[in-house]
């Protein structure tokens, strides 16, 4: 049955408003509780609601900015190198 799996998919967008208009720095703990209570409204059990959701945020926020981290060292910019 195709339903319980496309509860991440409908998830994620009706998270984002939280993101958007909450007062910590990208949503940073208010996306996951909207995502928490979405996925629990979808019918989602809360401790798969919460794992869910930090690996999301995980995967959407946090590898990323490692990611970033390991090239900005791996391929640091020369003083005086010009935009290439």
């Amino acid at each position: 049955m195709w339903w319980p799996r496309c509860g991440p998919v409908r998830a994620t967008p009706c998270a984002r408003p939280y993101m958007v208009f909450s007062v910590t720095p990208s949503g940073v703990g208010v996306t996951e509780g909207g995502m928490i209570v979405t996925f629990t409204s979808l019918g989602v059990p809360l401790e798969t609601a919460v794992a869910g959701a930090l690996l999301f945020r995980l995967v959407a926020f946090w590898l990323p900015m490692v990611a970033g981290f390991i090239s900005l060292h791996a391929y640091p910019v020369r003083a005086g190198a010009g935009p290439v």
